[in-house]
């Protein structure tokens, strides 16, 4: 089942995206790579400040297992692990 990343404002459907593919792509950005992490962080970061619990709690318990990108970062091999 997907699940849709949705604004806190009440009638905007424009924005939303399927919300696994986009916490993927938001985790990946903020972990980074081997060689540090992009300027792009700190707009992640925002996004993450704007997340319901709900959303978190959804991620964590039904999407991370299956999120290969995320979890290769955060194998301890790997420096953004660290982050």
């Amino acid at each position: 089942m997907e699940c849709a990343f949705r604004s806190r404002k009440k009638h905007d459907d424009l924005t939303t995206m399927p919300f696994a593919k986009c916490m993927e792509a938001m985790l990946a950005v903020w972990l980074g790579n081997s060689w540090g992490y992009s300027w792009a962080a700190a707009f992640a970061a925002r996004v993450f400040d704007g997340l319901l619990d709900e959303q978190w709690e959804y991620y964590l318990s039904e999407c991370l297992r299956r999120d290969r990108t995320v979890l290769d970062k955060l194998t301890p091999s790997v420096h953004p692990a660290d982050r």
